[in-house]
């Protein structure tokens, strides 16, 4: 039997009663948010699309399940939900609802319930706003006042008329004021008199141009003590760019100042020791030179006597003395001769002390090697095998360099008069931070106990009859390393040589 076809009165009735329902679904599928509608018993009876993408779920998976199964917080959401059938509706009910790709969103749940035309609860319709950029948000703020509430630095903000609106605990803390005395005042409670109105005239102008200004003050405090603080303050603009308000951000420098003081002070009075010191030494090179000018004539000229006269005394009567007579004047004659070239020693000493230190680009080897060569013509018959390093170019005095080498190469030479093989080398090492440069011999060597008398003037650890010699020479070598910035120091061993090292510059121990 067929089945009749419905009269065109109920096919209209019909189509009106779809009506509501397409529109609803429309509703629900406009929104943004995700919308859900859950049965009495918790399971949801429908969902948007925005739900769908939410949850990573699809819709026919969605309905029939548990709503509370897509929360970090199950217990919660079940809550959640007896309350919105208990009192009939919540507000901003905060969940986190979680994608199935593990990824979550913070939501706030508003809900309600519906009902029947009888009025009997048919169940809960809740919409999700996505308020997880907002919370991030809220977060960064949280973030952002704890670093302001936790600086080290004072940190306050005005209102556009100057206004104080805002102060940290190190405000408090530098100034004295507790922040409700702060509060509506205007900086000018921090103001010293340090600072005359053109000063704040022209860190206002700046500052209503738009400019950050960034200043060092002397402000008081509450006690009336003074601070001096380094200040950045900068105009708060609207998004309009409308200003509405002052940010400034102080660090207290009082202590640096104090510190940067006494350096001054300190500066200074080393400047004045320095200049008293200066015209001592000048003092000093004065008497020096004038050492040197009586040296050189006035003690010249009795010891010339001395030696002319003794001289005469062995030609003209010598005949008449005995031996011991004769021995005794060539011993006179000798120490004549002994003391001027201690004479000549030490104003070469003087003079170098003395003398303008000129730099320029030397080779020490070359130096050396001349050197070298001098000592073999002084003494032709004698075998000494001489190495010199290939190059050792420096930056140095070469009138000064020359004496030192000169000194440490006839020492050299000198000391291994008796070696029937004698060897000098003078080589560099270069394994430090600055090169250390050396003379080196098998000579006779030294007790490295006395290592530390060799540099002093009239130090002599060998005997003139054994080795002569004034005992300058070291002391002119080490004062011209002394000038170039370096150093000069030694080992041996009894017998078996010597080395002479050398810096002309700081050396790494």
């Amino acid at each position: 039997m067929a089945t009749p076809e419905p009269t065109g009165k109920d096919s209209n009735s019909r189509s009106e009663e779809r009506k509501p329902s397409t529109y609803a679904r429309s509703l629900l599928e406009a929104s943004l948010d995700p919308l859900v509608t859950i049965s009495p018993e918790g399971r949801i009876t429908d969902v948007n699309e925005a739900t769908v993408r939410a949850t990573g779920v699809s819709r026919q998976a969605l309905v029939g399940s548990r709503f509370s199964d897509y929360f970090t917080e199950p217990d919660r959401a079940e809550a959640g939900y007896r309350l919105v059938l208990a009192e009939g509706q919540v507000r901003h009910y905060p969940l986190t609802l979680r994608h199935v790709s593990g990824q979550t969103m913070d939501v706030l749940y508003n809900a309600t319930t519906y009902r029947d035309e009888s009025g009997t609860v048919q169940g809960v319709f809740a919409a999700a706003r996505d308020v997880t950029w907002r919370k991030r948000a809220e977060e960064s703020i949280q973030r952002l006042q704890r670093a302001v509430e936790q600086a080290a630095n004072v940190i306050f903000m005005t209102d556009p008329e100057g206004a104080i609106t805002y102060v940290n605990p190190a405000f408090e803390k530098t100034y004295g004021y507790s922040r409700e005395e702060a509060l509506g005042k205007t900086p000018r409670i921090l103001k010293s008199g340090r600072h005359g109105p053109s000063f704040y005239e022209e860190f206002w102008q700046k500052l209503l141009a738009g400019e950050p200004v960034r200043r060092e003050f002397v402000n008081k405090r509450r006690d009336g003590q003074l601070v001096t603080i380094e200040q950045s303050v900068t105009p708060v603009l609207a998004t309009d760019g409308k200003r509405v308000g002052f940010i400034a951000v102080q660090n207290d420098i009082t202590e640096r100042k104090r510190a940067e003081e006494a350096l001054r002070r300190l500066n200074a009075e080393l400047e004045e020791r320095v200049r008293v010191r200066t015209a001592e030494l000048e003092a000093v090179n004065k008497e020096l030179e004038a050492f040197a000018y009586s040296v050189s004539h006035d003690l010249r000229a009795p010891l010339r006597a001395i030696s002319g006269f003794s001289e005469i005394l062995r030609e003209d009567y010598g005949g008449r003395l005995d031996a011991e007579g004769n021995r005794a004047i060539a011993r006179i004659v000798a120490g004549t001769q002994a003391m001027g070239r201690l004479i000549d020693d030490l104003l070469k000493l003087s003079r170098l002390t003395r003398k303008e230190l000129r730099r320029e680009r030397v080779d020490l080897s070359e130096i050396v090697r001349d050197v070298a060569a001098e000592e073999r013509r002084r003494e032709p018959d004698r075998k000494v095998e001489v190495v010199v390093a290939e190059s050792a170019p420096v930056e140095g005095d070469p009138e000064l360099l020359r004496v030192a080498m000169e000194n440490l190469l006839g020492n050299a030479f000198k000391f291994t008069a008796k070696k029937d093989q004698a060897r000098v080398e003078f080589g560099v090492d270069r394994n430090g931070q600055a090169p250390v440069y050396f003379v080196r011999d098998n000579g006779a060597g030294f007790d490295p106990a006395y290592a530390g008398r060799l540099f002093g003037a009239f130090q002599r650890l060998h005997a003139e009859a054994e080795f002569p010699g004034t005992g300058i020479g070291l002391a002119t070598v080490q004062r011209v390393f002394l000038r170039h910035g370096g150093r000069a120091w030694a080992e041996g061993q009894v017998g078996r040589g010597a080395t002479f090292y050398f810096t002309l510059g700081k050396e790494r121990p």
